[in-house]
């Protein structure tokens, strides 16, 4: 019953090779599996009937090639499992393991740390390693089961004998007009489905009426779904009578715009992944993100017309960081569209090192100068066609990044040949390393231009170069009062169709003046004008305020600072000393001072100090004697000692004191400064006379202890 109860508490699972025998008490077997690369597969872990319990560890022998997702057994998940019930009665499904193949690689799973127990409980065998089946991972397609019924219900072709289909047979396209000559009274309509089990109907030899002849091409899928095909025919319309084996394709009329062919897909997906965002034909920048491990993924790409040619790049030999799988669809008629995927590559720490860094590959203006993109750009709009004459041999490109950190590249921009597809692609790569193409398909048309300008007049401007019919930019300086420029292009072609864009409500900054000049054959030339129009008011702190006034705050705070630099100078010169030339004096004569004049000093009877008059101005030291007493009476060791200082030496050195040192009066004698000498012995006398006035208070002091004593009166009383 102990070991019963150990056992329920015991949680997890794993694998082995089925019926592989390691110890004598009995198996753990996991079966093997096929399966494709990011597909996730739940394997059983079973025992044999005579194990009561079990447990172990699961992993996988190859974690790059299958990774372990989760393990459940009877009683949770965990890293462990059993196989008893409560009642102790054997269970023959112990947990199951859900595993994900990661790349093409075959390997298997490991139990470690293993422990089984007897029915009887009382064999036991621990620490025992097991392993499972062989695990293969590949791009594998599953096999149809024979009841499944196909669901293609598409043609191959469709054929008519007389005249040409519009526009061109696409799987994907039902519904075609076909005009034809009013002579032509009978066609024959052919068709072949994609898959040879679904059945065609409507097809044959039709008899056409005058005027508008509906033909009807139904296909009927193998499990009963259907689609129709329909062709309108116009009869006596004039149109084609040609040979259904050599037909000739319609092309735009020149200068039309011409027709982009399909070349979108119609599924795009990446085995056990979810794109971001979720996939859309028009939409073709997406993102992933992998871990490290990663270095390939099964990519799936259909197109929506199965005749267009789809090529995968950029699959492989990744670095850390981010890495573009592109997809290029290419229609029978060379028309491309470019499919990008951003895989996100993480480090070996599992870290993500591009979330600093801005995804924004977009471009928020592409303009060609010399022709005109089909449809009109828009940022989230890939795919363009654009049709210049035969003299053009390189698009004149100009284009705005929405992140200035992005960069632009292109290429295919020239040697263009008429009759083909030329292909000029522009990437923008993000700050991260995404990026996104935009493709323009360029129709190099057999015939020349006539669409320039013989000059460019602006009322009250000039152009900045002179004009030339050969240039097609220009600059110009505005009024900040004009909100529109009067503009008169003149053309060398008087059939031109000439439009200005851009030209009302000028605002502050460049603005983008274009002049479009389109001839009989629909080609386009730009002239592009920056009129830069002066700002009429300033931005301080996110406001605009007029421009007088700016300049007005302006004015003032200039004249601030230049007052506050005139306070600091004059303050400045305050502080400096006034030198004043003085009149040559005659030389001072030697002044010894004896032991008497050293302010209780202990310096011998030899200090000498040289130089200084003693005599200058009324109030000052006037005779020897004078300075004697001044400095012989009291006694100044005496008064020293009074204020705390052991001797002269401990005095701190400070001439604007009341305390007056002997090396102050010396320095005043060398300096040849009588003025500072007259000070200190002012001080000096003033110091005595505190002294007298304080020794008089003490004496008063003690005279009134002693009358309070011999009287014996208390101090209210006195």
């Amino acid at each position: 019953m102990k070991n019963k109860l150990k056992y329920l508490l015991i949680t997890l699972l794993l694998l082995t090779v089925p019926n592989y025998t390691y110890a004598a008490v009995g198996t753990i077997s996991i079966p093997g599996a096929t399966m494709n690369v990011g597909e996730t597969r739940d394997l059983t872990v079973s025992v044999s009937s005579n194990v009561a319990s079990a447990d172990g560890t699961i992993t996988s022998n190859d974690a790059s090639c299958v990774e372990v997702l989760s393990v459940t057994s009877n009683y949770g998940s965990g890293n462990y499992f059993m196989n008893i019930d409560l009642n102790g009665n054997p269970i023959s499904t112990v947990a199951t393991v859900k595993i994900k193949g990661l790349k093409n690689c075959s390997t298997t799973l490991k139990i470690t740390n293993a422990s089984v127990g007897s029915t009887n409980g009382s064999d036991e065998d621990r620490n025992q390693s097991f392993t499972s089946g062989t695990i293969v991972v590949g791009n594998t397609t599953p096999t149809p089961t024979p009841t499944d019924k196909s669901k293609d219900n598409t043609l191959k072709d469709l054929t008519v004998s007389k005249g040409t289909l519009s526009p061109k047979f696409s799987s994907g396209t039902t519904s075609y007009t076909l005009d034809l000559d009013e002579s032509i009274s009978q066609i024959n309509v052919s068709a072949t489905p994609n898959d040879s089990k679904a059945k065609v109907s409507g097809t044959g030899t039709k008899t056409l009426t005058d005027g508008k002849n509906t033909v009807k091409v139904t296909v009927t899928a193998e499990d009963g779904s259907t689609k129709d095909y329909t062709i309108t025919v116009n009869r006596g319309k004039g149109g084609e009578t040609g040979n259904p084996e050599d037909p000739t394709p319609t092309e735009p009329t020149e200068g039309e715009p011409k027709k982009l062919a399909d070349a979108t897909l119609k599924t795009l997906s990446v085995s056990g992944y979810t794109l971001s965002p979720k996939f859309s034909p028009k939409t073709t920048s997406y993102a992933i993100t992998v871990n490290n491990n990663i270095t390939g993924l099964d990519v799936t790409a259909l197109p929506n017309d199965e005749n267009a040619k789809v090529e995968i790049s950029g699959n492989k030999n990744w670095q850390v960081g981010v890495n573009n799988i592109k997809i290029k669809v290419t229609a029978v008629d060379g028309t491309v569209n470019t499919y990008v995927v951003a895989v996100t590559r993480k480090d070996k720490d599992g870290k993500d090192t591009t979330t600093k860094k801005s995804s924004d590959n977009n471009l928020t203006s592409l303009i060609v100068a010399n022709g005109e993109l089909s449809p009109k750009f828009n940022k989230n709009t890939t795919s363009y066609s654009v049709t210049i004459p035969n003299e053009v041999d390189k698009l004149d490109l100009s284009y705005v990044t929405s992140d200035s950190k992005a960069k632009v590249t292109v290429s295919g921009n020239g040697n263009f040949k008429v009759g083909e597809n030329n292909v000029v692609t522009v990437t923008v790569t993000a700050e991260d390393g995404s990026q996104k193409l935009y493709i323009i398909n360029v129709n190099k048309s057999d015939k020349e231009s006539n669409n320039k300008l013989t000059d460019i007049i602006i009322d009250g401007y000039d152009l900045d170069p002179k004009f030339d019919p050969k240039v097609y930019e220009y600059d110009v300086n505005v009024n900040p009062k004009d909100t529109s420029l009067k503009i008169k292009p003149l053309s060398s072609n008087p059939n031109a169709k000439v439009e200005i864009e851009g030209n009302k409500n000028l605002k502050d900054g460049n603005n983008v003046i274009l002049v479009k000049v389109t001839d009989e054959n629909g080609f386009v030339q730009y002239y592009k004008i920056n009129a830069y129009k002066k700002p009429t008011t300033f931005s301080i702190f996110g406001l605009k305020i007029p421009k007088w006034l700016g300049y007005l705050l302006l004015g003032l705070l200039f004249l601030l600072i230049f007052f506050l630099i005139f306070l600091l100078i004059k303050r400045r010169k305050k502080k400096d000393p006034i030198i004043v030339n003085q009149q040559p004096v005659q030389p001072a004569p030697t002044i010894e001072f004896k032991p008497e004049f050293n302010f209780g000093s202990k310096n011998e009877d030899n200090d000498t100090v040289s130089g200084g008059v003693l005599s200058q101005g009324s109030g000052g030291i006037t005779s020897k004697e004078e300075a004697r007493q001044a400095i012989s009476e009291p006694p100044r060791r005496e008064r020293l000692e009074t204020r705390g200082y052991v001797d002269e030496s401990t005095i701190p050195y400070d001439p604007y004191d009341e305390i007056v040192t002997k090396d102050e009066i010396i320095d005043a004698i060398k300096e040849k400064d009588p003025e500072k000498l007259k000070i200190l012995y002012e001080q000096e006398m003033l110091n005595r006379k505190k002294e007298k006035l304080k020794a008089k208070e003490e004496a008063n002091e003690v005279e009134y202890e002693e009358v309070r004593r011999e009287r014996n009166i208390d101090d209210d009383e006195y």
